[in-house]
């Protein structure tokens, strides 16, 4: 079902439940470069139209109706009788007449039929060219929707991460507010300071506007999807999908020989270039003569000298031949070689940049998986340190500064573990993305892009030493495999 017809059976409070999947489908009907790819299909058909219009005769007819306001005309003298004259003599006797050469309301229709019989395959390498140039136009709306799904996926996916980012910052705010009343619990039994306490509430306190930042974060990431895949910002939606761990094993040489064999852009190019030789083929064949038959039929008035209509037709048989166009054809020609070499240079350097893709691409997601793993490895040892400083302060064996520090340790933990899961699955939507195509700019979606960097502001500290969940890092999306981990939850 279109998405606007679904759409519009939704009503103002209702929440459209949105999945990658459908996110995709929305921004491949509402992207504008998509839809631009799409019209350059139907031009490129209408060219091939145009093409094969060659193959049949031209046929044409015409009316016209001319009023001559002189029309010539002849006096002769036509004999009446010979009169007997003086000596035998015959006196011929004249009357003049005049002829006229037309008539002053002269009308004409005409059929013409003309078929060029022999052009050298002119026409038809003209024709093959278009076919070629409408692949072409298929293939570069192939990459336009590979590029709208990568980006799609990569905001999906970001907000996705400022979901867990802002459910995290609820997780911290509700831990130090339970940390907060086990220290009035002990303070309240004479066993903690004043300090302790003031030091506590401060953590809870200062933990409120982190959740504030995080939920307008979160905002902000579902507004920018919306925009980007062509919602209406009236329509609330809430995403399906998770950020998960999506196993995905290959080795480099087998996904650059499946990128060599597989990617648009190369295909695109072979088209290209096919396309050129043919048109040089047909431009070649304008110095050469050619052979033509045409058949026209008129029916007119005056007919001959008879004011009257009548009708008479032609038939031709001819051939044609350039003499000198003032090397126009070689300079053409020429022309056409040197793109052809032009483009060969350039598929060249494009299968070469497809190798350096798919190998950034391989290493950028294999780093992000090392990073995965060691970052699942710290969060479990920071979780285990903090339920351990929590028990040790109930039984009086920590400080209350001691369950801060492994409380801000888990929740940074859990900070890089989110982080490291949207940097894998942005790697392995590129990796995807550089198999089959290349990373143009002619598929980008509007609306902001996800920096997939968490820089230095994604888990630092305030003037009061709490954490603050920040930054903006990305995400791409996928199916979850049988390894999946959850991003975040309670559980961590």
């Amino acid at each position: 079902m279109n998405w606007l017809v679904f759409l519009a059976i939704i009503t103002s409070t209702d929440t459209l439940k949105l999945t990658e999947e459908k996110a995709i489908e929305i921004a491949l009907q509402n992207n504008p470069t998509v839809k631009a790819a799409k019209l350059s299909i139907e031009a490129s058909n209408s060219d091939v139209m145009a093409s094969r219009s060659s193959f049949f005769p031209s046929i044409s007819a015409s009316a016209t109706y001319a009023r001559l306001s002189y029309v010539q005309k002849m006096t002769m003298p036509v004999l009446e009788y010979l009169e007997p004259g003086p000596g035998g003599i015959l006196i011929p006797h004249y009357r003049f007449e005049s002829m006229e050469f037309g008539k002053p309301d002269n009308y004409k229709l005409q059929l013409s039929v003309s078929y060029p019989i022999f052009t050298w395959g002119a026409r038809l390498n003209a024709y093959k060219a278009s076919k070629l140039n409408l692949q072409a136009s298929e293939i570069d709306l192939k990459i336009t929707e590979a590029q709208v799904k990568n980006q799609v996926e990569k905001l999906y996916y970001t907000t996705l991460m400022t979901k867990s980012l802002y459910e995290l910052a609820q997780t911290a705010y509700e831990e130090k507010k339970e940390h907060y009343e086990a220290v009035k619990q002990r303070y309240d039994n004479g066993y903690a300071s004043d300090f302790e306490l003031l030091r506590a509430e401060v953590e809870w306190k200062n933990a409120e506007p982190t959740v504030i930042q995080a939920r307008n974060g979160y905002r902000s990431a579902l507004d920018a999807l919306k925009f980007a895949i062509g919602l209406p910002d009236s329509i609330e939606i809430q995403l399906v999908d998770s950020l998960q761990f999506v196993e995905y094993n290959a080795d480099v040489d087998s996904l650059v020989d499946f990128a060599l064999r597989n990617r648009l852009d190369l295909k695109k190019m072979d088209i290209q270039i096919q396309a050129l030789k043919r048109l040089k083929a047909a431009q070649s064949a304008s110095d050469k003569p050619s052979v033509f038959v045409s058949w026209q039929y008129d029916y007119q008035r005056p007919h001959g000298f008879e004011d009257k209509w009548g009708g008479s037709w032609t038939a031709v048989i001819g051939a044609q031949m350039p003499i000198f166009d003032g090397f126009k054809t070689k300079a053409q020609v020429n022309s056409m070689d040197l793109q052809i070499q032009s483009l060969r240079v350039m598929r060249k350097m494009a299968a070469d940049g497809a190798v350096l893709e798919v190998k950034s691409a391989y290493r950028d997601l294999t780093a992000a998986r090392n990073t995965i793993n060691s970052q699942l490895e710290n969060l479990k040892l920071a979780k285990k340190m903090f339920s351990m400083a929590e028990e040790q302060y109930k039984s009086g064996l920590a400080t209350s500064l001691d369950v801060m520090d492994a409380e801000l340790a888990y929740l940074s933990a859990r900070v890089n573990y989110i982080t490291a899961l949207a940097q894998y699955r942005s790697a392995l939507a590129d990796l995807k993305l550089s198999l089959i195509a290349g990373k143009g700019q002619s598929g980008a979606v509007a609306g902001q892009q996800p920096n997939m960097q968490p820089g230095p502001s994604s888990m630092d500290r305030g003037q009061s030493g709490e954490p603050r969940v920040g930054g903006q890092p990305g995400g791409m999306g996928g199916q979850s495999g049988p390894q999946g981990e959850a991003a975040m939850g309670r559980g961590f």
